[in-house]
């Protein structure tokens, strides 16, 4: 019993002090593909975080909101925004997203590779952002 305990107090320190293999593909195996259709609004609270509200169904009863942090460590954080939705479609959202139930050591957002399908950029709306004691402000649509 001491054995093992000593055994995974030792990686667990090798883990902290070398880290894990930091290579995009090891950390993508983390994430899974994820879309979000029927997407209302799109919020962005900076250049890597951002909420949108989508619809559950086509019924449009259930608005749902969900937040997400582009992971910009990596090649695969960027944000591509497509103008390919014509006026009378929601806009779309696809993304690889991070598994819940895993841990990543390297991670640094539930998000990668996201692709917002829009009908143009009118459609990115500003929102509130916060860093605690550096500061919080509001991030402004140019137009």
């Amino acid at each position: 019993m001491k054995l093992v305990i000593i055994l995974k107090l030792c990686i667990t320190v090798a883990v902290f002090l070398f880290g894990c293999s930091s290579k995009e593909a090891d950390i993508q195996q983390h994430y899974r593909p994820a879309v979000y259709k029927n997407v209302e609004r799109i919020f962005m609270h900076s250049r890597n975080e951002y909420t949108i509200l989508y619809y559950a169904d086509s019924e449009r009863i259930e608005l749902l909101s969900k937040a997400f942090v582009i992971d910009l460590c990596l090649e695969a954080g960027n944000v591509k925004f497509v103008t390919d939705i014509s006026q009378e479609h929601y806009n779309l959202v696809s993304l690889l997203e991070k598994q819940e139930d895993v841990t990543c050591w390297h991670c640094c957002g539930n998000a990668l590779r996201v692709e917002m399908h829009i009908h143009s950029t009118a459609d990115i709306n500003g929102a509130g952002w916060s860093r605690g004691k550096f500061g919080s402000g509001q991030t402004n649509v140019i137009e």
